[in-house]
């Protein structure tokens, strides 16, 4: 049976040979379950998928689903290159339910990805709910970003995770980062840091509005009212400022010093 290093051992080296990583760019796993998701929920269950598995440049798109008077849009641009600007993941979310019990709007994207280089970390977003006018009773609101080192599978180690759950607040806003919901809320690690070549990690947001018969009385608008909702979930990279080596610096001062020798002799 191979051990949780084999199996990541195994996986570094297919990606080696099937997309070789190019200087300063996030690479992506193009394999079953370890590639990139961008997907819609509208209702129970209708959603729309949009693989990005396999690409070597910039990525705009949109997944949408619609059933009922349930829409979610999820707008998203994604740019591997950050040999001269920042590469990112950026989500946008556009979001309708209707009042019926269990009916929802929800995105999610996902990526498993490697660097080549050390590369900075960022990590914003919020998620914003209006209640129908005149709604008593407020809905499921829910923000979950996290972003793992899933180098040995199990157990992944937390850069950052954030979830939080309203299910009582009217209007809710979300800021990522923060413990604001009603319900649940989890916040561990940094919205920014250090990510090191060699490493396999995953990057996953979820954003979501769900109908519930919270006051038991049942769907009676505007009590339990339809709802939208806006937000926006991005990551950023970027490679750390760069500081010369040992040598290089060491040879820097001595010129310097020769410099003020000189200058002093003069």
């Amino acid at each position: 049976m191979k051990t949780q290093k084999q199996i990541f051992a195994l996986l570094v080296v297919t990606i080696l040979v099937r997309s070789p990583i190019r200087a300063d760019e996030i690479t992506i796993f193009d394999m079953p379950d370890f590639g990139a998701n961008a997907n819609a929920l509208a209702g129970p269950l209708f959603g729309s998928d949009t693989d990005i598995d396999e690409f070597t440049g910039p990525v705009v798109g949109t997944a949408m689903a619609m059933l009922g008077d349930n829409t979610a849009i999820h707008s998203y641009a994604f740019e591997t290159d950050f040999s001269t600007s920042p590469a990112f993941l950026d989500s946008t979310y556009d979001l309708t339910r209707s009042s019926i019990t269990g009916e929802r709007a929800s995105a999610e994207s996902l990526m498993y990805f490697m660097v080549d280089v050390p590369v900075t970390y960022d990590v914003m977003g919020f998620l914003a709910a209006t209640d129908e006018t005149g709604a008593t009773v407020a809905g499921n609101v829910e923000l979950e970003v996290e972003l793992l080192d899933v180098t040995d599978m199990m157990p992944p180690i937390t850069l950052f995770y954030n979830w939080q759950d309203s299910e009582m607040t009217l209007d809710e806003g979300l800021m990522l980062g923060e413990m604001e919901g009603d319900t649940t809320n989890f916040l561990e690690g940094s919205m920014t840091g250090l990510l090191e070549p060699g490493k396999l990690y995953k990057y996953r947001t979820l954003v979501t509005i769900n109908a519930i018969d919270i006051d038991g009385s049942g769907p009676l608008p505007p009590s339990d009212g339809a709802a939208t909702a806006l937000g926006a979930t991005t990551i950023v990279f970027m490679k750390p400022a760069t500081i010369p080596e040992p040598s290089s610096f060491a040879i820097f001062s001595m010129l310097a010093l020769l410099v003020s020798i000189r200058r002093i002799r003069a």
